[in-house]
């Protein structure tokens, strides 16, 4: 096991009052969650925005502090904080281990490539900070097979931002974060600002770097379609919460949610008479505040199958359904095929 989320909770305090301001509530941004993924797979974290997902992508990367549960790496807590390693009895020095071994790739590259550093300094920014690079010239060799390895000409490494296409600068991006050495990718959103033909091409060079390298990825999506093509496993949130967990041929082939049907149910055809085929699966569009969650399972407002007393009173938990298939739901009965 490389990375495990354990009851893991990420709360935002709501303050308010006219006079003198107090907390007046909280945004469950991730509420309990608890996940693992294997060494050398791809979990795909789906689900709508708002749902949770890039929170806990942040959490995992030390951008937010959780405000309780464990994120586990290789079996010891994952702080990165040299402070908080101390008073947890770790090694503080292994903090900065940490983050060259655990990178990120968020959805728009332009907003991490600063537009006045050339492709070059920008891949090698990363060897610098963590001292890989001994010589100027084993710094402009590693930089050279970076570009390599992503599918970039060389020669890149002289030219600026602005004179790549959108792939080309996720190309960059990915290459920048590879840099160090990572074992560990948080991929958010990767291809979504991406041509769906550009997205294709981005993901077989994801497949081909993880074969390469024995990288992990924890690949978040709102793209249930996308999320098929690269994930080993699939893990469904509503709301803060996992609602369904499972290896991906038989999320696809048979989800027991039913947020994972009407996601799925939301995904376009190409083929015309399979659509017409396809149930549809009508839910409200409207989404609950993570502010103001509702009592019991916390998608009944939306459900098409949910009655009363029970989904209204009494909040699922993710359970076993079938083998090796999770899910929260009080109407999904054990050994559902």
């Amino acid at each position: 096991m490389l990375l495990k989320c354990e009851n893991l909770k990420v709360y935002f305090p709501v303050y308010g009052g006219k006079i003198f301001t107090r907390k007046i509530g909280d945004v469950k941004a991730v509420d309990g969650v608890t996940l693992e993924i294997e060494k050398g797979t791809t979990l795909g974290l789906v689900g709508e925005s708002g749902c949770g997902k890039t929170t806990l992508g942040k959490t995992i990367l030390g951008l937010q502090r959780p405000t309780s549960g464990t994120i586990y790496y290789e079996g010891k807590p994952l702080i990165y904080d040299a402070h908080e390693r101390k008073k947890n009895g770790l090694d503080p020095k292994e903090g900065k281990v940490l983050r060259r071994k655990i990178q990120t790739a968020f959805q728009d590259p332009s907003r991490s490539l600063n537009p006045r550093m050339s492709i070059g300094d920008a891949v090698a920014e990363g060897l610098d900070i963590h001292k890989l690079g001994a010589t100027r010239e084993e710094r402009e060799e590693r930089v050279v097979e970076l570009l390599r390895l992503v599918g970039l000409d060389p020669d890149a490494r002289k030219r600026f931002p602005s004179e790549f296409s959108a792939g080309q600068r996720q190309r960059v991006a990915i290459a920048r974060h590879l840099a160090p050495g990572p074992e560990f990718l948080v991929l958010d959103e990767p291809v979504s600002a991406l041509d769906v033909s550009v997205q294709g091409k981005i993901l077989e060079l994801l497949k081909d770097l993880q074969q390469k390298l024995g990288l992990t990825y924890l690949f978040i999506s709102h793209d249930l379609a996308v999320v098929k093509k690269i994930a080993n496993t699939v893990a469904v949130m509503y709301l803060g919460k996992l609602v369904e967990e499972g290896p991906a041929a038989k999320i696809y082939e048979s989800p027991m949610h039913p947020y994972t049907k009407a996601l799925l149910a939301a995904v376009p055809i190409p083929d015309p008479r399979r659509a017409r085929e396809r149930q549809d699966i009508q839910i409200s569009e409207e989404i609950p505040s993570s502010e103001n969650i509702p009592s019991g399972c916390r998608f009944h407002p939306r459900c098409p199958i949910a009655e009363t007393p029970l989904c209204q009173e009494q909040e699922p938990i993710l359970e076993e359904k079938a083998e090796g298939q999770l899910a929260a739901c009080h109407l999904v009965k054990n050994n559902e095929s």
